[in-house]
């Protein structure tokens, strides 16, 4: 697979910033290892374990265009528990903690080598890692046992605010963020997750009701999980449906059909703004 430089997937090799190459493991330990590679270059971009399911699970390594380390770290399944970045020439930048939904910041040095954040305490001006905030290029606060106390500011990467933020030893009072158009939005809530108008019941009561077995996988017996993928657009309808993992013989077009046919969704909210997102559900097929 190919993808640009802000990690969206590409048709074709064209306009091309690193691909995809996966060495096999041992099948008995289920894990391998998943390389990217640059695609002008071709040196190496990452090396990381992934488990059966493509998920990362392990040790991670990232280099730059010149071949120096300048990310590593470890995962369980999928999610970050540790990330030291790097400026070039091996000079440290940060250390983050990930705990369940907690992100500490343990120390940070700018690039001159002054240490701003020492054993969690400090004042931020950050550029820290896109599994701490994706969004915001620099970040400004005051940080107290690894966690943003009082006001913090983010920035984009053109310098533009993105937002302020109130804490209280690590929890988000109260929010404003701003839009390119420079929109202002409030909030209480780093991030609400999209969800079915009308809740989890209605969505699964209408895929029901869409729904026909197949008369082929009934004949077979032929019962379980289909897994459908699709984005919740902006404004909550359902796009890019398709079957990630299926069951066969007519049930996974049945899945997708009922998927697509369902009502919209109340869109995810980051920082206040509406946000496209991906999301999987499993599609029951059961005989009896």
């Amino acid at each position: 697979m190919y993808f640009d430089e802000n990690d969206r997937p590409l048709q074709s090799a064209d306009g091309c910033y690193y691909y995809n190459s996966i060495k096999k493991g041992k099948a008995s330990l289920g894990i391998d290892t998943l390389l990217t590679i640059y695609c002008d270059s071709k040196r190496l971009r990452t090396i990381e374990a992934i488990n059966e399911n493509g998920v990362r699970n392990g040790s991670y390594i990232k280099f730059n265009e010149q071949g120096e380390q300048i990310v590593t770290g470890n995962f369980e399944v999928g999610k970050p528990v540790l990330i030291n970045q790097w400026y070039r020439k091996g000079e440290p930048k940060s250390v983050e903690r990930y705990q369940e939904e907690r992100k500490f910041i343990e120390q940070y040095w700018d690039s001159l080598g002054n240490q701003l954040v020492k054993d969690g305490n400090g004042h931020c001006n950050c550029a820290l890692s896109s599994y701490y905030d994706v969004d915001a290029a620099i970040q400004k606060g005051k940080v107290v046992n690894g966690l943003p106390d009082s006001l913090w500011l983010g920035y984009k990467k053109s310098g533009r605010l993105y937002f302020e933020e109130n804490y209280k030893s690590g929890e988000l009072v109260s929010g404003i963020s701003f839009d390119d158009l420079g929109n202002m939005y409030e909030y209480t809530e780093l991030w609400k997750k999209a969800e079915p108008v009308g809740g989890d019941k209605s969505f699964y009561n209408h895929v029901a009701s869409i729904m026909v077995y197949p008369k082929s996988a009934r004949r077979m017996g032929i019962e379980g999980l289909v897994f459908v993928e699709f984005i919740v657009e902006k404004d909550g309808t359902l796009t890019n449906v398709r079957c990630i993992k299926g069951i066969g013989e007519g049930c996974d077009e049945e899945a997708v059909k009922a998927v697509e046919s369902a009502p919209n969704w109340s869109p995810s909210l980051k920082r206040g703004q509406k946000v496209r997102t991906r999301y999987v559900v499993p599609i029951t097929f059961k005989l009896g």
